[in-house]
């Protein structure tokens, strides 16, 4: 019978363990924590917790027998925590991630493409809604994960202050523009003394 070996495997990934069938003997393996059994010699496994399997294995013509076991470790997959989707005006920045585990190394990309790094939480400013991808290693074991995170850009109001104008002493002058639905408007003045709420108020010069 082949040696059966020993090895890790990240959680969700799947290990093939014994080895090529010898022809006349037969097979039956069982585990620890029970719930596994095949017949076949070199099964593949997807454990989610750190499992024992055990092998014996027959010659049917003289019914001589033999056991091994094998031991496959489930290592933890890295968080790769992203955060969460967020919105920011453009022209913004915002942070993504989360902070850095200690041995795990970090990679982001985006779509649209152009960007990456390899801190844990960098911070980002597109200028259109961007997908940041994150892939996580965890260098002691080589288990990896990967994670997005959504910025949405927010396009900024216009703002329109209206033109330079002159007015005589006493005159008045109506600034700003039609009001956008939804949007609020704040009006203050250097020098001070002058505030509005209105998108296109009417101000009189001072005397």
């Amino acid at each position: 019978m082949g040696s059966a070996t020993s090895q890790p495997i990240c959680f969700g990934g799947s290990a093939s363990i014994g080895a090529k069938a010898i022809s006349g003997d037969t097979y039956s393996w069982t585990s620890e924590p029970s719930g596994f059994t095949d017949t076949i010699s070199n099964p593949s496994v997807n454990p989610t917790i750190t499992t024992t399997y055990y092998l014996i294995e027959k010659i049917t013509s003289t019914g001589c027998t033999k056991f091994d076991s094998v031991v496959i470790t489930v290592n933890p997959l890295p968080s790769a925590n992203t955060g969460s989707n967020q919105p920011i005006c453009l022209n913004g920045s915002t942070t993504i991630g989360a902070t850095a585990v200690s041995g795990d190394t970090y990679y982001w990309t985006s779509k649209p493409s152009g960007y990456t790094s390899t801190v844990s939480n960098p911070s980002v400013s597109p200028t259109a809604t961007t997908s940041y991808y994150l892939t996580e290693k965890v260098t002691t074991t080589g288990c990896t994960k990967s994670d997005s995170v959504v910025i949405t850009v927010n396009s900024l109001p216009a703002a329109n202050a209206g033109s330079n104008s002159a007015i005589c002493l006493n005159g008045s002058a109506s600034i700003g523009a039609t009001a956008n639905s939804g949007n609020t408007y704040s009006w203050i003045s250097n020098p001070s003394g002058y505030i509005s709420t209105a998108s296109n108020p009417s101000v009189i010069a001072p005397q």
